[in-house]
């Protein structure tokens, strides 16, 4: 199988935290403060974007309460370390440790597999409410009001952060999991390039996990220069290709998934969607391309 020279990363991801009102000084806002949005203001959020809001829960709450369980606990046991259907779910991180939140008084809240501890079931570092995202502009929405509202705002595709950064006490999510475009162009173009600087391109959107990229790259007749994970659950237009993009298989041959990057399209913190590559927006480019997973959009 031949390889495809360049792949085509658009990004609708939005930085981890959301930067302030302009005048606001503080804290960021979160779940329980006076500053928090009612319901009347999520529901006139709710009507900006395309999907229901979401409410995530923590991954074993369905097994409570003990006894009378709210879901379907058998479920949960039987997928507990399942990548894929731990990514499907808003709240659930793919390392249960950080849906848990630890106080300075080294209490600690969170939701247990584990029903005999006797423990109660809390919401601990999962985020409350989110916007279930299928486009650009559901993102925008969001980040718009979490600007609006100076609130603390978290992404998630799939929950792999290792440092935890899809999760956040009291925060407003952007869930970006449903976003599953993938498109192949055999003579893509990037925006402001000369229409001779044609590329294989594939184009990935943000909630597109590698085996659903690499299912494409095959269909197409090509492969991909991507990361490797158990059921291939991690996300392939993430912070994997924010990080870098190490392919212990390809890269000694193809370089890093960032070499192989011709166009990013991105949702900044401000709001802005922006399609970025060599030709225009180029220190954006250069940045996402090894920055840091949510650093810059």
């Amino acid at each position: 199988m031949m390889l495809s020279s360049f792949i085509f990363f658009p990004l609708f991801i939005v930085k981890t935290v959301a930067g302030g009102l302009p005048n606001s000084t503080g804290c960021l806002c979160t779940y329980g403060d006076p500053c928090w949005p009612t319901a009347d203001q999520f529901a006139e959020l709710e009507l900006q974007v395309s999907q229901p809001l979401v409410y995530p829960i923590p991954t074993a709450s369905p097994c409570y309460p003990v006894g009378h369980p709210s879901g379907n606990c058998s479920e949960v046991i039987l997928n507990w370390t399942n990548g894929n259907w731990r990514s499907s779910l808003p709240g659930s991180m793919e390392e249960s440790l950080w849906e848990s939140y630890m106080f300075n008084n080294g209490t600690i809240s969170g939701c247990y597999l584990d029903t005999t501890l006797g423990i109660p079931c809390e919401q601990g570092n999962v985020p409350v409410i989110g916007v279930d995202a299928r486009t650009p502009g559901d993102i925008q929405a969001a980040v718009k009001f979490a600007l609006q509202y100076n609130l603390k705002l978290v992404t998630k595709n799939t929950g792999h952060d290792f440092l935890g950064r899809s999760a956040k006490r009291g925060a407003f999510l952007v869930w970006t999991h449903n976003m599953k475009n993938i498109t192949y162009n055999p003579s893509f173009v990037p925006k402001g390039a000369p229409t001779n600087g044609t590329y294989e391109g594939l184009t990935i959107a943000a909630g597109v996990q590698w085996y659903e990229a690499y299912a494409a790259a095959n269909d197409s007749g090509r492969s991909l220069v991507g990361g490797l994970s158990s059921g291939g659950s991690v996300g392939a237009a993430g912070g994997w290709l924010q990080g870098g993009g190490h392919s212990a298989a390809l890269s000694p041959s193809y370089g890093l998934g960032v070499d192989n990057a011709v166009e990013i399209t991105v949702v900044t913190s401000t709001g802005e969607h922006l399609t970025v590559n060599n030709y225009q927006y180029p220190d954006l480019f250069w940045a996402l391309r090894g920055g840091g997973g949510g650093t810059y959009g």
